[in-house]
């Protein structure tokens, strides 16, 4: 399991829009992007993938979230967002 994995690269290319939550899962040491993550919104039960470039989009109303990324051998990570 890589620790230092799709930590923060996850991290701030996710950005609050007026409709949502939209971003890129990468590799932090590659910058790869990883296919097909999930991603999970605590506050609501639901959540999305990524596409095959590692985008994502959520469509959230304006609050404050707890986002959990995972992807298969990479730590599980959390991020609070806030719009």
């Amino acid at each position: 399991m890589r620790p230092f994995l799709l930590a923060l690269s996850i991290l701030f290319s996710t950005s609050l829009a007026a409709q949502g939550i939209t971003g890129r899962i990468s590799a932090t040491d590659s910058g790869e992007a990883l296919p097909f993550a999930s991603i999970y919104v605590e506050e609501t039960g639901s959540g999305t993938v990524t596409n095959a470039e590692g985008d994502y989009r959520l469509r959230l109303r304006p609050g404050t979230y707890t986002l959990t990324f995972q992807f298969l051998g990479y730590a599980t990570k959390q991020q609070q967002v806030q719009g």
